[in-house]
């Protein structure tokens, strides 16, 4: 599955009731990096796969990476293209779904 959450609580509600082998999150700005870290943190025990990989980029991880720390994630500073072709390099089973 692939999608934009509108809101920390429908990303909750997806990541657990979804089995997903990776979770990447696009952070632009710090004003929800507490309800991420928060929600970040439970995936491990509580989301249907709990070996999920979880990533963050985006703008944050270019400018100030060490914020990001807070979330427990690997943190990925790169380009959207070289992005997925990392995460598919972690990650063996993610592929990438073209329409």
């Amino acid at each position: 599955s692939t999608g934009v959450p509108p809101s920390v609580v429908d990303f909750n509600r997806w990541c657990h009731s979804d089995w997903f082998d990776a979770v990447g999150v696009s952070v632009s700005t710090d004003r929800q990096l507490g309800a991420m870290a928060s929600s970040l943190s439970r995936l491990p025990h509580s989301a249907p796969n709990p070996l999920a990989h979880r990533f963050v980029g985006g703008p944050m991880a270019f400018v100030a990476p060490e914020r990001l720390a807070v979330l427990g994630c690997e943190v990925v500073a790169l380009d959207a293209a070289a992005t997925v072709e990392h995460i598919q390099n972690v990650v063996p089973s993610v592929g990438v779904w073209k329409a």
